[in-house]
């Protein structure tokens, strides 16, 4: 997913994280610089809310995002395949998101590592 900071993250009335702009994930970057190189991108604000302190040394909530993390991406992986599906039949929008090409679509199944076991994913 990639960009991940407090401008691009909702929580509901449950307190649940809800993710929006994947652009990112979709290769799209702000004026069409790519200078993210990290597969994932944590900023200092939400190691803050995670009660990590300034150093980012992880506390009982930062290990606890580390393990939904891990979840998160081990299901999203055994839903790899659709998902890969619904972004190519959105291929053609015209999204700004999409302007890759194929190569979009190639670098989101890279992502999902799957020629990859799930024990060395982890």
């Amino acid at each position: 997913v990639k960009d991940r900071h407090n401008g691009n993250l909702l929580l509901d009335e449950d307190g649940h994280i809800i993710h929006i702009d994947f652009g990112f994930m979709l290769s799209n970057s702000p004026g069409g610089v790519n200078f993210e190189s990290a597969p994932f991108k944590l900023t200092r604000e939400l190691l803050e809310v995670m009660d990590s302190d300034a150093e980012g040394n992880p506390s009982e909530f930062f290990d606890y995002f580390k393990v939904l993390c891990i979840q998160g991406f081990l299901t999203c992986r055994k839903h790899a395949e659709r998902i890969i599906l619904l972004v190519e039949m959105l291929q053609d929008s015209g999204f700004p998101c999409f302007k890759g090409g194929p190569r979009t679509i190639q670098n989101l199944r890279k992502r999902f590592h799957l020629s990859l076991t799930e024990e060395v994913c982890l």
